[in-house]
């Protein structure tokens, strides 16, 4: 199933603004990532190239709220730059509600790249 790999992966490629070198970055880093991985299944096939993916899209809305909470605590702890702050923790918070609402689909579509019990 989904893990860390995943969370890991989705914060190097997210953008509030995505474009089509950010997927095509992120294909041959998943690719390159999986012919390196010892036991990882397909080992770079793209099947698991696109299972790898759609693992790291479910943490999507995850990546931005944890950024945004982060900047919350920024903002608290740093007074001086509270404005600066704030503003990151507002711009993570709305990519967050941007995106969370993406994330059913985003689960069905790992669901039918990946089954959930190895065989």
């Amino acid at each position: 199933g989904p893990n860390h790999r995943g969370f890991d992966l989705c914060k190097f490629f997210r953008s509030s603004e995505p474009t089509e070198h950010t997927r095509g970055n992120a294909e041959a880093f998943a690719r390159a990532y999986l012919e390196e991985c010892g036991g990882c299944e397909g080992r770079g096939s793209e099947a698991a190239v696109e299972s790898l993916l759609a693992e790291a899209k479910l943490f999507e809305p995850l990546t931005w709220l944890e950024a945004g909470v982060f900047f919350l605590f920024a903002a608290k702890g740093d007074l001086a730059g509270r404005q600066r702050w704030e503003g990151l923790a507002f711009d993570r918070l709305e990519n967050y509600s941007r995106c969370v609402d993406r994330f059913r689909d985003d689960m069905q579509l790992f669901l039918r790249t990946k089954p959930l019990v190895p065989q």
